[in-house]
């Protein structure tokens, strides 16, 4: 950052250095249920230089138990952003437990940032973005539907299972019916990120 001595404005970039972060998810799902069970993480992270290394390491286990806590349990109604945005009752709003950690497989690379203080980059800010992701994609690899709302609760791998919905498809748009709640693609109909109309 550079100061004006003159009148105290201060000019910078508005990022120094950018990371980067990748997942895979061992998943079982439960295909009379919709159970899901995240079995395994394997986590990717760019963080440029580690400066303290179990700092590190820490950031992306909380970053997975949170990652885990958005892919399939924690959820409110109504969705934001609606004004009224707020869990039901705090003891009905699901979060992840210590027994619900799945193995974790972290793999921390060193690509120094010339940018970064000490060639730090980042990683607290993306330790729980990749889980999610990773958890409906391997749900997809297991039972060929895609859930394209998070969390993936058990009703909504279920009705995505039972419904095995196919898209409408209008060009390149793909149009699913109005009347489903869960969103799905059959495993030969497509790709996840899709509009919906």
């Amino acid at each position: 950052a550079e100061v004006d001595d003159d009148d105290g404005r201060v000019q910078s970039e508005p990022h120094s250095a950018v990371s980067y972060a990748a997942c895979v998810a061992d998943v079982e799902v439960d295909d009379e249920t919709g159970e899901v069970t995240v079995n395994r993480l394997v986590q990717v992270y760019d963080v440029g230089r580690a400066i303290n290394p179990m700092l590190v390491e820490g950031q992306i286990e909380g970053g997975a138990m949170m990652g885990l806590g958005l892919g399939v349990l924690e959820q409110s109604y109504p969705y934001y952003p609606s004004a009224e945005h707020r869990g039901e009752q705090f003891g009905t709003y699901l979060v992840p437990a210590m027994e619900s950690l799945p193995e974790l497989d972290n793999v921390i690379l060193e690509n120094p940032s010339v940018d970064g203080p000490f060639g730090a980059k980042a990683i607290g800010e993306m330790a729980n973005n990749a889980q999610p992701a990773a958890i409906v994609a391997a749900i997809h690899d297991a039972v060929g539907v895609w859930v394209t709302e998070y969390p993936a609760t058990p009703e909504r791998v279920l009705r995505a299972i039972q419904t095995r919905a196919e898209p409408r498809r209008d060009g390149k748009r793909v149009i699913y019916d109005d009347d489903l709640s869960v969103r799905t693609v059959s495993s030969n109909g497509g790709a996840g990120f899709l509009e919906v109309e």
